[in-house]
């Protein structure tokens, strides 16, 4: 049951793509390349992000092995 509507949503995409004009393929190209630009710059800041955390671990972890 799953396997037919899978398959069947893959040929509909399939049987579209003949009817995509070359205009439209550079749009959707366009809002692929700003999609990969957007996802490189956010990973900086899930870097720092967690860099920032594993260093609020450390000071947790200093002030509960002090008081011991």
């Amino acid at each position: 049951m799953s396997l037919d509507v899978g398959l069947g949503g893959f040929s509909s995409v399939v049987g579209g793509m003949g009817v995509v004009r070359v205009g439209h393929m550079c749009m959707m190209r366009r809002l692929l390349v700003i999609a990969a630009f957007m996802m490189l710059g956010s990973f900086p800041v899930m870097t720092g992000r967690v860099l920032m955390m594993f260093g609020g671990l450390r000071v947790v972890l200093r002030c509960f092995f002090r008081h011991r």
